[in-house]
């Protein structure tokens, strides 16, 4: 357990500093989206197809990024170049690593908004589960692909 959380405050940084930086880059959309006065969660706003097509191509775009943040280097931009050039080297072998989980969820999410509180809590957890079920493959195949013995990740394999 100590092992554990010793790894995880070594994490907490370089998450916050990824966090930061999509942040910074869908404050515009946000704005916009504000200004136009409709939320993202409305159910039935075209706003909300839109914002699920963002989050779509963020999480293809961030598919090894966040392996390459723990694994490699702590780097926030070194990882979206380690990210960005394994995506294209391991085209189309990562197709299903790259498209299949975020498509599914966040289509399944925007096809089927629930509506009963319980329902979405529900329909939330499933959906995070099989979404870590993805992500765990993602590093598996990440794990394949690059030799991970840098001193610069978080990580010690």
């Amino acid at each position: 357990m100590r092992q554990l959380v010793s790894l995880a405050r070594t994490f907490v940084g370089r998450v916050l500093a990824l966090g930061l930086l999509t942040l910074a880059a869908m404050l515009p959309l946000a704005g916009l989206s504000f200004l136009l006065g409709r939320s993202p969660k409305q159910s039935r706003s075209p706003h909300r197809i839109v914002w699920g097509c963002i989050s779509v191509a963020l999480d293809f775009a961030f598919t090894f990024v966040t392996p390459a943040l723990a694994l490699t280097t702590r780097s926030v931009r070194g990882t979206l170049r380690i990210g960005g050039s394994m995506l294209r080297r391991t085209w189309p072998r990562s197709a299903l690593y790259d498209l299949f989980p975020p498509l599914a969820l966040r289509v399944n999410s925007l096809a089927y908004p629930a509506n009963l509180p319980m329902l979405e809590l529900i329909a939330a957890a499933g959906l995070t589960v099989v979404g870590l079920l993805a992500k765990d493959a993602t590093v598996a195949f990440y794990l394949r692909e690059i030799l991970v013995n840098h001193q610069d990740g978080a990580a010690r394999l």
